[in-house]
């Protein structure tokens, strides 16, 4: 090859490397926003484009070369066959075009997913949160031996809870096929099972706060909300790892069962002791 044409592949080599460098930090920029198969053809054609030009530009310049001296390797040579160059130009543009349009596609259905799941969120909220923050507020006031645990922070828990559990549990078609008032009936063992997890939940909060503040802490403040919130996700996980779904619809929220229950007295100790309450 022309000393020439090794000066054009490589200027053309660093500058194709750069903009594949650029596709790569925008690909870790967007990553948390887009799907990954979006990714995954961002990174390709980060890797594609210099390869790519580089590969397409060493054929040119044998091509045009006038050294008759050097040889081609016998790729290059086959690949700068007048029958092939073309189609190999052909595909290796058909290639860039086509990857950046799968990557505005997945974009474009990434958005739309993202736009369907907002929906979904509205919908639950506006179907359960308000709901239950009413029924909540009032079943708690009535609720003897909370001592004085503040109701909102209280409800925010339950209610938050009870809408991060059915979002895992139904599909956004599932959650419409229920009518509104079965939320809060009985009888439907599935959702049964959702208000079970959520009133321990609750039971958990409300056990949380009555230690500090019978330690003398107040559990509004920032420094204890931590605690709480450990304490509550320790129990939760205690119940993934030790119950079953029908055994944890035998658990009392009633503090007094709770610690006369051998099992469940135990659990307390360690959460207790793991949010260091």
């Amino acid at each position: 090859m022309d000393p020439i044409w090794y000066t054009i592949r490589t200027i053309v080599s660093v500058v194709m490397a750069g903009i594949g460098g650029l596709l790569l930090w925008a690909a870790y920029l967007v990553s948390g926003n887009v799907t990954g198969a979006a990714i995954a053809w961002m990174v390709l054609l980060a890797a594609a484009i210099p390869a790519g030009f580089f590969a397409m530009f060493t054929i040119v310049g044998w091509q045009r070369s006038t050294a008759a001296q050097a040889k081609p390797s016998p790729l290059v040579a086959w690949c700068g066959d007048p029958r092939r160059y073309a189609v190999l130009w052909l595909a290796f543009v058909g290639l860039l075009f086509g990857g950046a349009h799968q990557i505005v596609q997945e974009i474009k259905q990434g958005d739309a997913e993202r736009a369907d799941l907002q929906a979904y969120h509205r919908a639950v909220r506006d179907t359960l949160f308000d709901a239950c923050w009413n029924r909540a507020g009032q079943s708690f006031r009535e609720e003897a031996g909370t001592g004085d645990v503040t109701l909102r922070p209280r409800m925010m828990s339950y209610c938050t809870c009870l809408d991060i559990e059915v979002e895992k549990s139904y599909t956004p078609e599932q959650f419409a096929a229920v009518p509104k008032e079965r939320w809060w009936a009985r009888g439907d063992d599935k959702i049964d099972r959702i208000m079970q997890r959520c009133r321990i939940e609750d039971s958990s909060f409300v056990r949380a706060a009555l230690i500090i503040r019978k330690n003398g802490g107040n559990p509004e403040s920032e420094a204890m909300q931590p605690k709480i919130l450990a304490y509550t996700a320790c129990i939760k996980a205690e119940l993934a790892g030790g119950y079953t779904p029908a055994t944890v619809m035998g658990i009392s929220t009633d503090r007094a069962w709770q610690d006369a229950n051998d099992k469940f007295r135990q659990i307390v100790a360690r959460c207790t002791k793991y949010a260091e309450l």
